[in-house]
């Protein structure tokens, strides 16, 4: 394998497939500043990536409408993230848009940077030989957030199916990877119960007063 491949098309995908157990109803319908969080993660990806797709076990009425493909896992049991990666990464392979790598971002992380994807691509491309590159912040790394070589597909479905990938960084640490720093680790608050959405809103006020001002 040519493992010097520079990213050329990137698929984005959402990761919305999870069960959002401690939050109490489905993350991706969850209402930040007017705006369900999976419209939030679609609207912050989709200018970051060539297409983008969104992964997901429920076909509700709010990801039917936004009119993009919604893949489902391809392995039963809901087995986490990579799952997610897995169906997006196949979906990648067997579609028209010849797609090098796969972006993924989880649906719950409503202030992920604007050029998170621009900055993973700009690491990878100096981490020669690099199949992955994903975020770390000083609060530790963000797996979640990677960009992945779409010719590690076959890989992943076997490790999972193994059950050899079970935790997304062992897995993605596993390949030659890099890790981009971002000063940020604000931008990777993940909301995961009611009362995470309710800081959100309040980080969310704040970040629009702050863009007010500078206007």
């Amino acid at each position: 394998m040519n493992d010097t491949t520079t990213p050329s098309f990137i698929v984005g995908v959402v990761l919305a497939g999870g069960r959002s157990q401690r939050m109490g109803l489905d993350k991706a319908r969850v209402l930040l500043a007017g705006k369900s969080l999976l419209q939030h993660a679609c609207d912050r990806l989709a200018t970051q990536v060539n297409q983008l797709v969104i992964n997901a076990n429920s076909q509700g009425t709010s990801l039917t409408q936004t009119n993009l493909h919604i893949i489902s896992d391809t392995l039963e049991g809901h087995p986490g993230p990579l799952a997610g990666l897995l169906a997006a990464m196949r979906w990648a392979e067997t579609s028209s848009v010849k797609a090098t790598h796969v972006v993924m971002v989880p649906v719950d992380t409503p202030f992920f940077p604007i050029d998170l994807v621009q900055r993973l691509v700009s690491g990878m491309k100096q981490a020669s030989g690099s199949q992955v590159a994903f975020a770390t912040t000083a609060d530790g790394d963000q797996p979640v957030f990677a960009l992945i070589d779409i010719r590690l597909v076959d890989e992943l479905e076997v490790d999972l199916k193994s059950g050899k990938a079970r935790r997304v960084g062992e897995w993605l640490r596993s390949h030659p990877f890099v890790a981009v720093r971002f000063d940020d680790a604000q931008a990777f608050f993940n909301l995961n119960t009611p009362a995470d959405v309710t800081e959100a809103e309040r980080v969310h006020e704040r970040l629009t007063q702050k863009r007010s001002k500078s206007s």
